[in-house]
């Protein structure tokens, strides 16, 4: 168990997000604001990949994904361990 320093993309330094394009439901990836996610910005040439900050409200991804967390790991004493060493506290 790890607990995220990004609760934007859970350490992976990508998002994914999906939108509807011509009709259909299509796939995208974006990448985070944070340090995993600098190895995912690219402007090329021919294509871009998105920042999350352009494509979702940032703020709400990341309360879901600490709820999400939270929910999944509320009892692991090694969590709140981790978590309080940090500042943030469960309730």
């Amino acid at each position: 168990m790890k607990v995220p320093w990004c609760w934007i993309c859970m350490d992976e330094g990508v998002v994914l997000y999906t939108k509807k394009v011509e009709g259909q439901i299509a796939e995208f990836a974006s990448h985070c604001i944070c340090e995993a996610g600098e190895e995912f910005c690219y402007e090329g040439e021919y294509y871009w990949v998105s920042s999350v900050e352009e494509v979702l409200d940032i703020d709400e991804h990341a309360k879901n994904n600490i709820k999400h967390w939270l929910n999944a790991h509320k009892n692991n004493p090694a969590a709140r361990k981790e978590l309080a060493q940090r500042g943030i506290k469960i309730a």
